[in-house]
């Protein structure tokens, strides 16, 4: 009896960490959602797959920049102000996007709808942390972390069921009444989280550089398709600038004595080396079909849109099993 009240996880604590997933949700579901509804969105603004590619290429560019500016919000400001915040913009850019009236609006409110969810992934962690405490971390994670690994598998489902019964706005305009649910639960559920470190600095040349050369060369690239051959003037000036930026900003890290938003001397480390390319690896054999299968299962073997999400119910379960191998 007394070992069943000691291992009885807090309610306070239990409920607050769910209140942090609920909030982080939304985003889970709504970068694998999009993959589903590509053709339909090509069709709908009558544009080509090499622009819409940036709706989903972009979001990745958005959330990826933001992700060091969390870090420093964190420090500098209450966690749970930050972290309700960038729920309620999801929310609000969620709107936007599923109103969207043509491409070029389209792409703008997905790199904003990125940015947020930049600050609500690595937020989220960081929260249940806090909220936890060592002594309850492990159970509270294992608890709460079951029903987000089931994204990549229920997010093209869920995308596919709504373009069959409704059409592709309610693919964003559901993260609303996700969001209607959670804040008002987050703001009575969560405690506050003072800002841990009010003397960092932001590196915001950092993290400009990085963010064009990942731009630059993902343009680079990508215009290579449009060729058929990387020998093209397109794709080497904007592969150069890529590669110059990434000079640049070696010599930069290096100026400032890897004190820098990636710091480079980090890759001395074996392991750190080996598992940053091995993600890297995983996430292109993993990310790029998420793209390209279900145009394929649309276009070419005339799937509806719900048997394509059905179809890539393997890709889902495939990232389940291959991020714990490739962690260790």
């Amino acid at each position: 009896m007394t070992d069943s009240k000691m291992t009885k996880l807090p309610k306070a604590v239990l409920t607050a960490a769910w209140a942090i997933a609920l909030g982080a949700i939304a985003p889970m579901l709504d970068s694998t959602m999009m993959t589903i509804a590509i053709q339909q969105l090509t069709q709908t603004f009558a544009t080509t797959l090499n622009v819409i590619q940036w709706a989903i290429t972009g979001y990745v560019l958005a959330l990826a920049i933001a992700v060091p500016i969390s870090g420093w919000l964190m420090n500098h400001f209450n966690g749970k102000r930050i972290f309700i915040g960038a729920v309620i913009a999801f929310g609000i850019t969620s709107v936007l996007a599923g109103f969207s009236w043509n491409v070029t609006s389209f792409i703008i409110f997905r790199l904003l709808q990125g940015f947020s969810a930049g600050i609500i992934t690595p937020l989220m962690s960081t929260l249940l942390v806090k909220t936890a405490g060592p002594e309850n971390l492990g159970r509270v994670m294992a608890i709460v972390s079951t029903p987000m690994i089931f994204g990549p598998i229920l997010g093209p489902v869920l995308g596919g069921f709504i373009l069959q019964v409704a059409s592709w706005h309610w693919l964003f305009l559901i993260n609303v009444g996700i969001t209607l649910i959670a804040v008002p639960l987050m703001i009575h559920c969560l405690p506050n989280f003072e800002p841990f470190n009010r003397q960092s600095r932001l590196d915001g040349w950092g993290i400009l550089m990085l963010s064009i050369m990942s731009a630059t060369l993902i343009y680079g690239i990508s215009k290579a398709a449009d060729y058929a051959t990387f020998n093209n003037g397109e794709t080497l000036l904007w592969v150069g600038i890529g590669v110059l930026m990434a000079v640049i900003y070696v010599i930069y890290d290096w100026r400032r004595q890897h004190q820098t938003v990636l710091p480079l001397n980090l890759f001395k480390h074996g392991q750190f080396a080996v598992a940053s390319s091995g993600l890297f690896l995983a996430n292109i054999a993993i990310m790029g079909p998420m793209l390209i299968l279900p145009l394929f299962f649309q276009s070419f073997r005339h799937f509806t849109a719900i048997q394509a999400a059905l179809a890539m119910m393997p890709q889902g379960i495939g990232m389940l099993v291959t991020r714990p191998l490739i962690g260790k």
